[in-house]
């Protein structure tokens, strides 16, 4: 599997089509012998699949020396499949006052006072759109971040306002012709739950 292959080519001197070559088995083999013994921190970030963490963990040697994993996910499914009996972080919604503040940073970051380019009917909209962010920081942060290069143009600013589309809260908004992947890289990810456990967990190898 490809999450395989990325974790051996962070690892070792491997090169893709070295690894793309290698049976599952040897990867699988190659990757417990690689780290084994040593301390290591993994961070598996805005993981959606339960499967991975299940497959992935037979791999991955407990050594008994303070090597963690640490895991994000907006889902809970996942968070709890990956160690039942850890302590799960999770993060609540803004409230509104909240969310407009931060997507008025976003927005203007390079001002300290927004009142001397916001106008009143300019904060509506603004409290439109990060309303319509239903407390999602990640959300708001992207929106921010377009809004930034629109400049405090009510026009851009009405037209964005109108184009969010939410097909689902756990999914990333349409905006303005905007992919997920196009809006993932437009800002940091904070996520919704942050499991941080002792590597690994021998229930889940059943």
């Amino acid at each position: 599997m490809d999450l395989l292959r990325d974790f051996l080519r962070q690892v070792t001197e491997l090169g893709n089509e070295e690894l793309d070559k290698m049976e599952r088995a040897r990867r699988e083999e190659m990757l417990y012998q690689t780290i084994r013994m040593k301390k290591y921190l993994i961070v598996m970030d805005d993981l959606w699949d339960k499967e991975v963490w299940r497959i992935l963990n037979p791999h991955l040697p407990d050594d008994e020396n303070g090597s963690r994993v640490l895991i994000t996910t907006r889902s809970i499914d996942v968070a709890r499949a990956a160690d039942p009996s850890t302590h799960l972080y999770e993060l609540r919604f803004l409230t509104q006052e909240e969310s407009w503040e931060l997507l008025s940073k976003k927005a203007f970051p390079n001002l300290d006072d927004i009142e001397t380019v916001c106008s009143e009917s300019l904060r509506e909209v603004g409290k439109q759109i990060a309303r319509k962010c239903e407390g999602l920081p990640l959300a708001l942060v992207v929106l921010g971040g377009l809004l930034s290069t629109k400049g405090p143009s009510l026009r851009e600013w009405r037209r964005l306002a109108e184009t969010i589309v939410w097909e689902n809260i756990e999914e990333w908004p349409t905006v303005l012709g905007y992919t997920g992947a196009e809006l993932r890289r437009l800002a940091p990810s904070p996520e919704v739950v942050f499991p941080l456990f002792q590597f690994p967990s021998r229930g889940l190898r059943d």
